[in-house]
C-alpha cells in the first residue's frame, strides 16, 4: 500500500482514544526506540488524555496535531508540537506505526503539515528533530529540502532540520520566474 489519495490527515477525538493506545502498544517496542512519550502512554485513559491535550493546543493555538489516515484507519499522528508564534516557527513531529513505515505517507504529511504552517499560520520556519539513527525519519526532511540546522541545545544524538518560508516558497512558485523560463 502507497500513499495515496486515500492518506488523509483529520483531527483527534476521543473516539479514536481506544485505536491510538492499540497503535502504540502494538508497536511499543520498535517506537520506543525513538519516542521517549511511549513510556508515558501505558493506558487507553493515557491516550485520552493526549487526545485532550492536541484539542487543548488546538483551542489555546499552541499546537496543532492530528491523525494520519489511510482509508479512514488511523495509523500514526503528525503534528506542530509547540507553535512559537514569537520566532513564527514550529517544529513538525511524526510517528507512524511500522507496518506502515516506508510507504510515503509521513512524507506526504509531512508536505502537508509543511504547506499548512507556511500558507495557514503564516510561519517563517519549520523544524523536524531527529535522531540521526532513525534513518526513515531522518530522509523525509532530507527529501523535502529542509537543511541542517546547528543548535547546541539539542541532545548530542539529535538532529534538527530546517526549512524557511522564503526557500519553500521561492522561485519555484514565483509567476515571474516561471514566465521568464518560458
Amino acid at each position: 500500500m502507497e500513499a495515496s489519495t486515500s492518506t488523509t490527515l483529520r483531527l483527534l477525538t476521543h473516539f479514536d482514544s481506544f485505536e491510538l493506545f492499540s497503535l502504540v502498544d502494538s508497536d511499543r517496542p520498535h517506537l520506543g526506540k525513538y519516542q521517549a512519550w511511549v513510556e508515558q502512554l501505558q493506558t487507553v485513559e493515557d491516550a485520552d488524555n493526549y487526545v485532550t491535550n492536541c484539542l487543548m493546543q488546538l483551542v489555546t493555538g499552541t499546537g496543532f496535531v492530528v491523525g494520519i489516515c489511510t482509508y479512514g484507519k488511523l495509523m500514526g499522528t503528525i503534528g506542530f508540537q509547540p507553535i512559537d508564534f514569537k520566532k513564527m516557527r514550529a517544529d513538525i513531529g511524526y510517528w507512524i506505526h511500522s507496518d506502515f513505515e516506508g510507504k510515503g505517507f509521513v512524507t506526504k504529511a509531512t508536505l502537508a503539515m509543511v504547506a499548512i504552517a507556511f500558507n495557514r499560520y503564516k510561519l517563517e520556519s519549520v523544524s523536524i528533530t531527529v535522531d540521526p539513527n532513525n534513518t526513515r525519519s531522518a530522509n523525509i526532511p532530507k527529501r523535502l529540502g529542509f537543511v541542517i540546522e546547528a543548535d547546541e541545545m539539542l541532545a548530542p544524538n539529535m538532529v534538527r532540520y530546517v526549512l524557511t518560508r522564503e526557500s519553500w516558497l521561492g522561485p519555484r512558485f514565483d509567476p515571474a520566474s516561471i514566465q521568464q523560463a518560458k
